[in-house]
This record gives C-alpha cells, sequence and structure tokens, in this order.
C-alpha cells in the first residue's frame, strides 16, 4: 500500500474461478457480472484484512510470504465458491485438485 492507495490484482485463470465462472457463463450468463463484482469483493476485502495484519504481524519475511500466497489461493476459492453462492443460490462442491 502506498499513498493510502491498495492495488489489488486477482487470476482470472485460477481454476476455482474460472471453473465457477465457466459454468455460470454457460447456465446463466446474465448473472455473470454479479458473480465478478462478489468476487472481486470478496478479494478486496481479503487484501484489506492482510494489509492490515501485516502491519501488526513480526513473522519472518520468508514466513510471511509463504503464509500469505497460501492464504490468499485459499480465500480465493472461498471467494468463487461465496460468489457462485450468491449469484446461483447452490453451491458445486470445489474440485481443489485443480
Amino acid at each position: 500500500m502506498s499513498s493510502g492507495e491498495l492495488i489489488v490484482y486477482y487470476s482470472t485463470v485460477f481454476p476455482p474461478y474460472k471453473q465457477r465462472y465457466d459454468q455460470i457463463s454457460r447456465s446463466n450468463p446474465s448473472a455473470l457480472g454479479a458473480f465478478v463484482k462478489q468476487y472481486e469483493f470478496q478479494i478486496i476485502l481479503h487484501s484489506l484484512l492482510l494489509e492490515s495484519r501485516n502491519k501488526i504481524d513480526s513473522m519472518d519475511t520468508d514466513e510471511s510470504e509463504d503464509w500469505e500466497r497460501l492464504e490468499r489461493c485459499r480465500t480465493a476459492i472461498l471467494s468463487s465458491i461465496n460468489a457462485e453462492k450468491n449469484i446461483t443460490g447452490a453451491v458445486l462442491v470445489p474440485d481443489i485438485e485443480s
């Protein structure tokens, strides 16, 4: 975060996100925009929480970076599930192995 601005990037090819995106685009195209916005909201929220945590955390740099990477993947999976649930009212069981 520089000058009070946090820039958040996310991958549109991350398998759990892409799987749900593709399914919604086929089954309910009109809900696709809401799915994307809900997913982006969840990712932004998580990034803000991580930024807050980083200000008070004193972990070793390598350990902290590994934890953040794993936490971002976990949150991306949960975000895609939550976004899908909010759009469709149902949740598919995620394929974590992808």
